[in-house]
């Protein structure tokens, strides 16, 4: 059966360095202000980037964060991909949450901006959707539930709220704590 969380593969293509920095200037510029305040004029401005370079690659601004979120769902889906090969019964055998929270550590200014100053839905949709196909991808055979859709969801939001909490409030939890609750979560497809 075809994995329906996995609809098409994310292909993120090299970057010139006017790309890295438009995408840079509108992380930037979004920390203060709503993408939707933003101008291209300004971004560019702030960027130091040509307007007529920012529509050789891109038609709004919308496109530019579409590719922002793109960029970082793929690069989190490649650290996923170890969840679906690797035998793990216990919370200890899901340390490969470490490389996803060193990812969103490197990335927190990114993360917070999008995910806490501006609530990036369309970001969250898309993480979710990637987690979901990795786990449909290593659970779909094991579970035999006609609720799978609902746990698939439930576990998907409880992971990306646990990593929030995580670049939100460091001084609450440890990357210890997190990789332990989250794969403690996972033992919801032992129903």
């Amino acid at each position: 059966m075809k994995n329906p969380y996995k609809d098409h593969e994310l292909v993120i293509l090299p970057q010139t360095d006017a790309q890295k920095a438009l995408q840079n200037g509108l992380i930037e510029l979004m920390k203060n202000k709503d993408i939707n305040n933003i101008s291209v004029k300004e971004l560019c401005s702030n960027s130091n980037v040509a307007r007529s370079t920012f529509y050789a690659y891109y038609n709004t601004l919308n496109d530019l964060l579409d590719e922002i979120e793109d960029r970082l769902v793929a690069n989190i889906s490649k650290l996923d991909d170890k969840i679906i090969n690797e035998q793990r019964n216990d919370p200890k055998d899901f340390v490969y949450f470490d490389e996803i929270l060193k990812y969103l550590i490197q990335n927190k200014s990114i993360f917070l901006t999008l995910l806490s100053k501006q609530y990036d839905h369309h970001l969250i949709i898309k993480w979710k959707k990637a987690i979901k196909a990795h786990l449909w991808q290593r659970y779909f055979f094991k579970v035999k539930t006609n609720r799978l859709d609902l746990l698939l969801e439930m576990v998907a939001s409880e992971a990306i709220a646990g990593f929030i909490f995580f670049l939100e409030h460091p001084d609450k939890v440890n990357e210890t704590s997190v990789y332990k609750i989250v794969a403690h979560t996972l033992t919801i497809f032992d129903l």
